[in-house]
Formats: structure tokens, C-alpha cells, sequence
């Protein structure tokens, strides 16, 4: 698992990319690391691209890890 430090510009796949059609990512700059409203720990992240745009603008929670879903490259640096 990589880690990101704040100001870094990452992108976010949703779900696996080589299972599934299409890729669904949203990139953006992370704030901070903290807990999510859910309970979990994330970067939280100012979305500037998103797959359908709905998120674009929007502060969005990534998580660090994912239990049972986790994947090679789920989060990735973008420069």
C-alpha cells in the first residue's frame, strides 16, 4: 500500500478497473487523512476529475484500505 502525504494529486478507482467495462476514478488533491463520517480512515480529497463529473467540486473520502475488496493501484499518484 502506498501512502500519500496532503497536496499530493491522486486518483481513486472506485472499482477494478480490469474488472469491469470502464474505468470509474475520481482524481483530486488530498486535504488531509482523517476518519470518515462512516468510521473509516481516508484521504479526503477536493475532486477535480470525476468519471460522470458528479463528484467535481465536492470533498470526497477515500479509503486507505478496503477489507475484502482491496486491489494493486486502487489509489495512484498523478502528476
Amino acid at each position: 500500500m502506498n501512502y500519500y502525504k496532503i497536496g499530493d494529486r491522486i486518483r481513486a478507482y472506485d472499482f477494478n478497473p480490469k474488472l469491469t467495462e470502464c474505468e470509474v476514478y475520481c482524481e483530486g488533491i488530498i486535504l488531509g487523512i482523517t476518519r470518515s463520517p462512516y468510521g473509516y480512515e481516508c484521504y479526503e480529497i477536493i475532486s477535480e476529475v470525476d468519471y460522470h463529473d458528479w463528484r467535481v467540486g465536492e470533498n470526497v473520502y477515500v479509503p486507505l484500505r478496503l477489507e475484502f475488496l482491496d486491489y494493486e493501484d486502487r489509489i495512484t499518484r498523478v502528476y
